[in-house]
């Protein structure tokens, strides 16, 4: 059997020169790909770019944020304020409205029918005739009929006119009429103007408080009297001063005075052009509302009359029962009560009749009370 043996020989030679001259061919390739991509520029724009980054800051863009999110939190604010006021005040005027319909319907009503009542009873009482009772109450109504005034307080006033003598006819009504002009071309109330009226019918003629009175209402009653002096022929070229020194002498008499004033008796109507007088009309009407309810109870003899004097005969009764034990009760008291004040003056008498004692042992009771203050101190 042979044996063949293979023998190879392998054998590497070192060019050093040729590998010089590819590594010099590689670098001249590489240099030109750098020229190319510019890469020393690009390492100094990053450098300028991380340097850039660095001095970036969003402060200012923050604070916009801020100030731009402060503003509209104000602006919510506000307008939730705003919703607020407006609903409070569309509520307050809700509540007005309902608590002026409910009192001018119940307070208003039951103050209405109550003086008209009292009204009709002190008529009753002064004229003693219903026909001429309805005659005033009638004249009282149409003069503050498409007013802004009530019909009770006229009632009230016209009462007050029959005391006086004036229970009727045309006088009555011109009085009346005048009333309601004088009052609502001075924007004051009914009761005011009524007052000055009923007290210079009351005197029988005018005096120089009632003209006071009107003036500090921005009446010049004065003024108003002398140019119906001139018109009506009764005294000529009568002037403020005239009917000043009229009044102090008592010679402006009451018809006088009322019949000068008719001459606003037509404003009363005219106010209803006003918020003022319009509002007033309301109230009235609102009033009278009330006053039909009130009406049949609190008419003389009506059913809530006849519960209160029910109701008094029924105390009445009862204090008859109750008088016996009442008396006894206050009776127990008053022993007990003066038994303690004879207690009190009690608490003297020893001190009192210590000294008496003192002094009927010949004690001087100066000396006594000498040694006592030195034993004091």
């Amino acid at each position: 059997m042979s044996k063949t043996i293979d023998e190879r020989v392998v054998r590497m030679k070192f060019d050093n020169q040729q590998f010089e001259k590819n590594v010099a061919i590689s670098m001249s390739t590489i240099d030109k790909l750098k020229n190319k991509l510019k890469l020393e520029g690009a390492a100094k724009s990053f450098e300028q770019i991380d340097q850039a980054s660095k001095k970036v800051t969003f402060d200012d863009l923050c604070n916009s944020v801020s100030a731009l999110e402060k503003r509209f939190s104000m602006l919510g604010i506000v307008g939730m304020r705003v919703i607020q006021n407006l609903t409070d005040s569309a509520m307050n005027f809700t509540r007005k409205t309902i608590g002026i319909v409910t009192n001018g319907i119940i307070t208003g009503g039951k103050n209405r029918a109550m003086n008209i009542e009292n009204a009709r009873f002190q008529l009753q009482g002064l004229l003693k005739d219903e026909e001429k009772v309805k005659n005033v109450m009638d004249i009282a109504l149409d003069s503050v009929d498409g007013t802004a005034y009530a019909f009770d307080v006229a009632a009230k006033a016209a009462a007050q006119f029959a005391a006086s003598g004036i229970d009727g006819g045309e006088k009555l009504k011109n009085v009346m009429k005048a009333i309601t002009g004088v009052a609502a071309i001075t924007n004051s109330s009914y009761e005011e103007i009524a007052q000055v009226f009923t007290s210079a019918a009351g005197a029988g003629r005018l005096m120089g408080d009632h003209l006071l009175q009107l003036s500090t209402r921005g009446m010049n009653a004065a003024a108003a009297i002398a140019k119906y002096l001139n018109d009506t022929g009764k005294k000529a070229n009568a002037t403020e001063a005239d009917v000043r020194e009229m009044c102090r002498k008592g010679q402006i008499s009451f018809d006088t005075f009322a019949k000068a004033m008719m001459e606003y008796g037509d404003q009363a109507k005219k106010a209803n052009d006003t918020v003022t007088g319009s509002l007033a009309n309301v109230k009235s009407a609102l009033a009278k509302i009330g006053a039909d309810f009130f009406e049949p109870l609190v008419k003389q003899n009506g059913a809530l009359v006849q519960f209160f004097n029910s109701l008094r005969l029924y105390f009445n009764e009862v204090r008859k029962i109750v008088k016996p034990f009442s008396q006894t009760v206050a009776s127990a008291f008053e022993k007990i009560i003066l038994t303690a004040t004879q207690l009190i003056r009690n608490l003297t008498n020893p001190f009192d009749s210590f000294t008496h004692k003192l002094q009927n042992a010949g004690v001087n009771m100066d000396d006594f009370q000498n040694k006592l203050s030195v034993l004091a101190r």
